[in-house]
């Protein structure tokens, strides 16, 4: 009793908020807009993850997928793989494989390195994912972005050489921190959150 009075809740008010936080009308299990408010709605949600992918093998190409930004804030972190490694080509390869994430058309990246994965840890392994292993310098930081900004994926380079395997099934993961109020001390790359 003494829990309940210190919230200003009779035991009998108490349970009744407990029943209805368990039980859902069935137009909210069935997914739709209820009138009565229980679904979770973007206004309480502070930090988004979006995804971005490549299905397939990698290949030259802009505007691979897409999302838009459905409020204003900051990208708070970037985190690339690919599923399956490739094979690098024989002979004398030079080439990375490169993909870039872009604003409103313009990379977030201010030099030549965007998101790499190394053409020499391409080595062929079946079913091993591999870790984009280096990230270039961000033109902001963090990466501000407004409401309706366009944020695509490319893939400017893949592997060359005699005969390469290119990787295949690329996934672009953008964290994506919600309001101006608050500002992340930096657009993480390579991870997701502060504790990886």
């Amino acid at each position: 009793m003494a829990k309940h009075r210190r919230f200003g809740l009779a035991n009998g008010v108490s349970r009744k908020l407990v029943a209805l936080s368990r039980e859902y009308p069935a137009e909210v299990k069935a997914g739709a807009n209820y009138k009565g408010n229980h679904m979770i709605k973007i206004k309480n949600e502070q930090e988004l993850i979006f995804e971005l992918r490549k299905a397939g093998a990698a290949a030259v190409a802009n505007d691979i997928d897409n999302i838009v930004a459905p409020a204003n804030g900051f990208i708070k972190a970037v985190f690339a793989a690919f599923g399956v490694m490739g094979t690098d080509g024989s002979g004398a390869p030079t080439q990375d494989v490169i993909a870039d994430l872009k604003k409103n058309g313009t990379s977030i990246f201010s030099g030549a390195t965007k998101i790499n994965f190394s053409h020499a840890k391409q080595l062929g392994t079946a079913n091993t994912p591999i870790l984009a292993d280096n990230y270039g310098a961000l033109s902001s930081n963090p990466v501000p972005v407004n409401k309706g900004d366009f944020l695509r994926l490319d893939i400017t380079q893949i592997l060359n050489g005699t005969s390469p395997v290119q990787p295949t099934d690329l996934v672009v993961y953008v964290v994506f921190a919600r309001g101006y109020t608050w500002a992340p001390e930096a657009t993480l790359l390579g991870q997701i959150s502060e504790q990886d």
